[in-house]
């Protein structure tokens, strides 16, 4: 769990690369895909693995007991990353260059060393969601921190 007060904003993340998975405690597949991240993750420390939820700490965190989760926990309460991501559905998985810019998205099991090596992945993309990630809110949570990780304009 992230400690109170970290710096998680756009500047603690330029220059490094992320991999943002959107996740929720109560999702099977966002549970059945925890270890394959955390194996991914340990193999690429140069990366920044991400995951974030919209449920409070007091479900969270008695959850990361049982399932711990390797990388940065964000928690987005109000769902404002969510929504600047256009993300409607759970898990979802989203690579994001060290440039700020969204390289691909894609189901986390889809997530290996080919598609971290090169920084894209043809997932699943339209032009409307593309156009969200590329412009979307300037928005995000970490806590009460505010931006956690956006699109770049």
């Amino acid at each position: 769990m992230t400690r109170a007060g970290l710096d998680a904003g756009r500047d603690a993340l330029r220059g490094e690369p992320a991999v943002v998975e959107f996740r929720a405690t109560w999702g099977a597949n966002c549970v059945a895909a925890t270890p394959h991240l955390n194996e991914v993750s340990s193999e690429f420390l140069g990366i920044r693995f991400i995951s974030i939820t919209d449920e409070p700490a007091s479900v969270v965190e008695p959850f990361l007991v049982k399932q711990p989760i390797r990388g940065w926990i964000g928690l987005d309460r109000a769902g404002a990353t969510l929504e600047a991501y256009g993300v409607e559905v759970r898990p979802q998985t989203i690579l994001v260059g060290r440039d700020g810019v969204v390289r691909g998205i894609m189901h986390a099991e889809q997530l290996d060393a080919g598609v971290l090596a090169d920084g894209r992945r043809p997932g699943r993309r339209d032009s409307a969601s593309m156009d969200r990630l590329r412009h979307g809110a300037e928005g995000g949570a970490c806590g009460s921190r505010g931006s956690l990780v956006v699109p770049a304009k």
